[in-house]
């Protein structure tokens, strides 16, 4: 008496076990797309974070340089000599924190006839992002005696 062991037979083929060529490559086109997909989302964060970051320091040093223009007298912001004159950079700002930032102060109301009250001062952050694109920002405030 011997034990007589019978592969399953499927639709009248031959016993098979295991995958074809075909469909392990298919499998691993499918897995590479994948990965391909989810390495660019990666990057595409990775870009969007470091260019919030990048706006993030520029609001900050945008602030730090208002409050600065702020601590002047009325007066001395509209003499061309005085420490931030209209639509010079202010040299201390100069790529502080970002590539080639600069912050250039102007005064849009500033006419010749005199100071007015409330002055506007604009501060104007220019730089050059991490993929070397320019990018700019701006921050408003008036200034009373």
């Amino acid at each position: 008496m011997g034990i007589h062991r019978e592969s399953i037979v499927r639709d009248g083929g031959d016993a098979r076990r295991g995958l074809s060529l075909v469909e392990v490559l298919v499998a691993i086109k499918v897995l590479a797309l994948a990965i391909l997909g989810t390495l660019g989302t990666q990057n595409t964060c990775r870009d969007l974070t470091q260019s919030s970051r990048e706006t993030d320091q520029a609001v900050a040093d945008l602030s730090a340089a208002m409050e600065e223009v702020l601590l002047v007298p009325i007066e001395t912001l509209a003499d061309p000599a005085g420490p931030f004159p209209d639509g010079v950079a202010i040299p201390r700002f100069a790529d502080l924190h970002l590539e080639d930032e600069t912050m250039t102060p102007t005064y849009p109301n500033l006419g010749g006839g005199g100071v007015p009250d409330p002055l506007e001062i604009v501060i104007t952050c220019q730089w050059t992002d991490h993929a070397g694109r320019p990018r700019t920002l701006a921050l408003a405030s008036l200034k009373t005696r």
